[in-house]
């Protein structure tokens, strides 16, 4: 079994009927590790990371942080390196949205790897919530796309950022409307 498989399996198992929003967690982890192969594709010549390990991660993203797995499941199931990548990416403490996001940013940019997932995983959110017109969660995700792209920008996905810029574009006119 490859790695991808191993860790699709896995997080499918242990976020078993959740959902995310309107969508199945699979569905969601589906379109999120979509993108991730997609972008590598587009952005292969500035990854430092492999796609196999990208796609880990992604399909890993959630399970720390919306299931009782842990660090250290992710390490015996896997490794070190997935283990810290899928940490850096999992909220972090914090009473509000808002800190919980500033308490994991500062982790998610010690990775390249892990600033992609987390755009692609912000990608798929956005995607979502611009074809349902959900205004509340326009609201959300356009009030932090400002602080999101402040703490993990760097210009090696410069394509990749434009997107999630158009995006935000899009998530400011469904709140304006």
């Amino acid at each position: 079994m490859s790695i991808i498989d191993k860790a699709k399996e896995f997080a499918l198992r242990v976020h078993s009927n959740q959902r995310h929003g309107s969508l199945s967690i699979e569905d969601h982890l589906t379109a999120v590790t979509d993108k991730i192969r997609e972008e590598y594709i587009a952005n292969e010549h500035h990854c430092f990371f492999s796609l196999d390990e990208a796609i880990t991660v992604g399909w890993l993203h959630d399970t720390i942080e919306d299931t009782s797995v842990t660090y250290e499941d992710i390490h015996d199931t896997f490794d070190d390196g997935i283990a810290d990548y899928v940490e850096a990416v999992t909220d972090g403490e914090g009473s509000t949205r808002t800190e919980r996001h500033l308490n994991t940013y500062y982790r998610t940019r010690r990775y390249n790897i892990c600033i992609f997932v987390k755009m692609a995983d912000r990608w798929h959110n956005h995607s979502r919530t611009i074809a349902n017109k959900e205004v509340r969660f326009a609201k959300d995700y356009a009030s932090e796309y400002i602080y999101f792209k402040f703490a993990l920008y760097n210009n090696r996905y410069h394509s990749f950022w434009k997107q999630l810029d158009e995006q935000y574009e899009q998530l400011l006119a469904i709140v304006n409307e």
